[in-house]
C-alpha cells in the first residue's frame, strides 16, 4: 500500500509529496502495532536517514539525476522543518 501510494506520486514527477506521504503511512501504519504509552521512553535519536539508488547510463544524465535529487531532498527537508 505504502510502495503504490508514493509510486503513483512519483510517476507523477511528485518526489517530495510521495515521500512525505508515505512517511505518513508508515507512521500510522507503526502507531497502530506499537501505540504510544505514557511511560514510553523515546530510544531513537530522531536523525533521518534516506538512501537513494538512481541509475543513469551518461555523466550528463548521472549530474541530471544529482541536481534533481538534492532538490527534492531539499524540498523534503524543508517540509519536515529540517531547514528553516
Amino acid at each position: 500500500v505504502i510502495r503504490d501510494l508514493m509510486t503513483t506520486e512519483f510517476k507523477k514527477d511528485e518526489f517530495t509529496v510521495g515521500l512525505c506521504q508515505g512517511i505518513e503511512l508508515a507512521g500510522k501504519h507503526l502507531k497502530a502495532h506499537f501505540p504510544y504509552k505514557k511511560d514510553d521512553t523515546n530510544e531513537l535519536t530522531n536523525d533521518i536517514s534516506l538512501i537513494i539508488t538512481d541509475f543513469a547510463d551518461t555523466a550528463s544524465e548521472r549530474e541530471s539525476s544529482k541536481l534533481l535529487w538534492q532538490s527534492q531532498i531539499e524540498k523534503l527537508m524543508h517540509v519536515i522543518g529540517s531547514i528553516f
